[in-house]
């Protein structure tokens, strides 16, 4: 009997095949970006996606500030949540600290004598931000294969920080998450700015989550007023939203912010599919296999003219393709297939899919040709996929 409770296998089945498993676990690399504007070298942690080596997409960046102390637990979302099909694969640039308190503190009329007992070097957000903006992001976008689509992540003064760009800058990012910020910092010094900017814009496409943990006094006040604002002066696009965690201290709440944020940033990310079974046959009764996949293409077109890069539906589509094999729709199966390969022509996991298609409907035909071509394109790419598609191919030859 059929399990009529969730249909989408979309969650468990991979969207992309790893021929082996690796030697190593590793989640990123450190790289020196020197700084002519802060006059000082500046370490960087660098995580791509699983996917990375294999094609050759372009994928949004995360620049997230207190790296080295979120690093970890930041890639381990990101990689949960697009596995899962509800965020896109994203490159992570974690940005360690050299003088915290210099570099995530904005420039005050009459300095903060708590800050300036701290340090004397405090107010030097501006020039931080600067370092990002003319030297981190060029280096990151010559090297790396970057979507034109960019997150600032900030904890305490790190939330601070984003919330202060988005109000002297905001589409410097196109989605910040700014988690418990230092809203207290100069008396609330943020807030008068803020409102300022609001009432001058008419439109801001920019997303902003914030979070604040059993947290009270200015610095619970702070980003309640910062709220506030949002909903008394409401700007066409820009799409924000706070939520109060008191379960969480200062130092908990950084995990479930970074994964709530992000859910909200990407919450229409996941195509409208059916969910049950039962929707899965009504869906084809009504618009049958095409329509379905047509739908979905539809979709992702709508992702990439929101997020200003191509989006792409292959994954999906191609998890699609494996239903239908799995219901012995070999038409519709073989249609979904074909159609990546048309769409992405230069894709091995595609080319190996269609393979599949065909050898389960009997054709060894055209499954050699299709895992020949997998062959091919992978050993172009990297993809680890080559190593299945030729073992494949041996067996299909073999039969």
């Amino acid at each position: 009997m059929k399990t009529r409770i969730l249909f989408l296998l979309l969650l468990i089945i991979p969207a992309g095949i790893q021929a082996q498993d690796p030697e190593e676990i590793i989640i990123g690399e450190k790289l020196t970006v020197h700084s002519n504007i802060l006059n000082e070298d500046r370490k960087i942690w660098i995580s791509t996606p699983e996917s990375y080596e294999g094609n050759t997409n372009l994928y949004p960046v995360m620049y997230l500030l207190d790296g080295d102390g979120h690093f970890h637990h930041t890639t381990g979302i990101v990689q949960f949540l697009s596995s899962n099909g509800i965020m896109p694969e994203m490159i992570i640039v974690g940005i360690t600290n050299t003088d915290r308190t210099r570099d995530m503190t904005p420039a005050l009329d009459e300095p903060d004598s708590m800050i300036a007992r701290m340090s004397p070097t405090a107010g030097g957000a501006d020039n931080f931000l600067a370092f990002i903006r003319d030297e981190l992001m060029p280096f990151i976008n010559k090297e790396y294969r970057t979507a034109p689509y960019k997150i600032l992540v900030g904890h305490s003064l790190g939330g601070l920080v984003a919330a202060h760009t988005l109000i002297t800058q905001p589409e410097l990012f196109n989605a910040y998450i700014a988690i418990s910020p230092s809203l207290w910092y100069g008396n609330q010094s943020l807030i008068e700015p803020a409102e300022k900017m609001l009432t001058e814009r008419e439109e801001l496409n920019v997303s902003f989550f914030m979070t604040i943990g059993d947290e009270g006094g200015s610095m619970l006040g702070g980003a309640m007023k910062l709220a506030a604002l949002f909903e008394e002066h409401p700007i066409s696009g820009f799409e924000h939203k706070f939520i109060p965690m008191p379960e969480e201290s200062h130092g908990s709440i950084p995990h479930r912010s970074t994964y709530q944020g992000l859910e909200f940033i990407y919450n229409d990310f996941q195509p409208p599919l059916p969910r049950t079974y039962e929707e899965f046959q009504a869906s084809l009764a009504t618009e049958g296999a095409s329509g379905l996949m047509n739908r979905v293409s539809d979709h992702y077109s709508k992702l990439s003219k929101k997020y200003g890069y191509m989006v792409s539906d292959e994954a999906t589509i191609n998890q699609l393709g494996y239903i239908f094999m799995q219901e012995q729709r070999m038409d519709d199966a073989l249609l979904a297939f074909r159609m990546n390969t048309e769409k992405y022509p230069d894709s091995a996991n595609a080319f190996d899919s269609l393979g599949d298609g065909y050898r389960a409907a009997g054709d060894s035909e055209n499954a050699i040709e299709s895992y020949k071509k997998a062959v091919s394109l992978a050993k172009k790419s990297g993809h680890p996929v080559g190593a299945i598609s030729a073992v494949k191919l041996a067996e299909v030859k073999a039969e």
